[in-house]
């Protein structure tokens, strides 16, 4: 199976000129989502395949739409108060080809849904609905989730040291902290 079939597959290609690709279409052109959305997008399917991921059911484009913004302002609520001179970063959901701009405002995080892909020098988290769900259940660590590949931080390299330190702080091994009691 071809690399673009398989895109396709997953929905890791989106249209370029959309900002989300949950309404389908397929455009003018293609275009990987993002540098390393392919990689997260395989993995995904890797860990899909071995059992450790559960895939989503396939929704209807609304409540599809509602099952993603839920997950993102659940991963939002559970990041540390944002301190002065935080910085903004994007994140993709590599399936459904959302983006989402996650800003610092009156030190919480606001989220701006279904935007256009950020510009290259903006930090990007890409990950997959089924590595985000397990993330915010506690059942998935950012460091099993970073080494499996089902999630990745790209950008300036000091703003992803930084966000992928928040990502360990807010979901960290729960097996190795219940060991330590």
């Amino acid at each position: 199976m071809s690399a673009l079939v398989m895109a396709l597959a997953t929905g890791s290609i989106t249209q370029s000129a959309s900002a989300c690709g949950l309404e389908g279409g397929l455009g003018d052109a293609f275009s990987a989502a993002h540098e390393g959305s392919l990689d997260v997008a395989f993995a995904t399917r890797d860990a899909i395949a071995s059992g450790w991921l559960i895939p989503d059911p396939v929704l209807e484009t609304e409540a599809a739409h509602d099952r993603a913004d839920e997950r993102l302002q659940m991963f939002a609520a559970g990041l540390p108060f944002a301190r002065h001179g935080a910085r903004p970063f994007a994140v993709l959901l590599v399936e459904s080809g959302v983006w989402t701009r996650v800003s610092p405002k009156a030190g919480r995080w606001s989220l701006a849904t279904h935007i256009e892909k950020p510009g290259s020098s903006e930090t990007a988290v890409l990950t997959s609905e089924p590595a985000l769900r397990k993330m915010v259940d506690g059942q998935l660590s950012a460091d099993q989730a970073l080494s499996n590949g089902v999630l990745t931080v790209r950008g300036d390299p000091a703003e992803r040291d930084r966000l992928i330190s928040t990502l360990r702080q807010v979901y960290p091994d729960r097996s190795a902290i219940t060991a330590q009691r």
